[in-house]
């Protein structure tokens, strides 16, 4: 048999397998339905999307916060999905409202527990008509969830990137959260082998999730601690020095996804 045969059939076999076992994975924190919808995405979508990690998380790893870079208006509810049957436990994504009111979208949305964001307005009329005028606030709600035991995921771009070699600057609210919360985060980068090739994000091809190792920002929350317990540090002053820290934290976390969707970030 010729050698790229064989490769192939590898390939074919370890895809395979690979697929099998996340479709096997338990979820805890989710409703039969929910794991129904789950499997039968990772069943649909299995032959285009692999997930993997060069170090797998350890089993017994609390609720944390996934950031996952944002390419396209598929990882809304693929990400979710394939990062749920690989933890095993549901995760609650920012996700942009007006998926919400989008016929069926918004109920398969629904399913996977997601926290809505209402920062973005729409020309779309009948959207704009449902969309909320006074809305919870998203880092509240999400760091409810995680006081309750779920895990949360973040997109720290904010915005879709469809640039194929760079990340976009990653957002001060992400560090805010991060520190505020004391959980671990867990880098995750999603890439699009083709993008080089095509110079752009393609829109339907074969996508790599990768998670990276856990991040702690034990440290940094202790100086946070500080400033905000120090009553005689300034209010202009304090307000400077914590932003200095929620920006050393999402650059940090933005250079941890960097290398795990193969694009570069250039720390500002």
């Amino acid at each position: 048999m010729p050698k790229k045969c064989t490769f192939t059939y590898m390939l074919v076999y370890y895809r395979a397998k690979s697929l099998a076992r996340l479709l096997s994975q338990p979820i805890d924190g989710m409703s039969f339905t929910a794991r129904l919808l789950v499997r039968s995405v990772l069943f649909l979508s299995g032959a285009l999307v692999e997930i993997h990690s060069d170090q797998p998380l350890p089993k017994d790893m609390p609720q944390a916060i996934y950031a996952v870079n944002h390419s396209s208006a598929f990882d809304a509810f693929l990400i979710p999905c394939f990062l749920a049957a690989y933890t095993g436990r549901g995760i609650s994504f920012f996700i942009h409202w007006m998926y919400k009111y989008i016929p069926l979208v918004g109920w398969l949305m629904k399913h996977i527990d997601p926290v809505w964001v209402y920062n973005r307005e729409t020309s779309i009329k009948w959207l704009a008509a449902r969309k909320k005028r006074n809305p919870e606030n998203p880092v509240e709600e999400a760091i409810g969830k995680l006081n309750a035991g779920r895990s949360i995921g973040i997109f720290p771009e904010g915005t879709r990137n469809r640039d194929p070699e760079k990340l976009l600057r990653g957002r001060l609210g992400t560090g805010e959260m991060m520190l505020s919360t004391g959980m671990l985060v867990v880098p995750v980068g999603v890439d699009f082998p083709k993008r080089i090739k095509r110079g752009k994000i393609p829109k339907i091809g074969r996508c790599i999730i990768r998670v990276g190792k856990p991040i702690s920002f034990s440290e940094e929350q202790k100086t946070r601690e500080q400033l905000l317990s120090d009553a005689t540090i300034p209010a202009r002053e304090r307000k400077r020095k914590m932003m200095d820290i929620y920006h050393a934290v999402s650059n940090r976390v933005m250079s941890a996804i960097a290398p795990l969707c193969g694009k570069r970030y250039d720390a500002y």
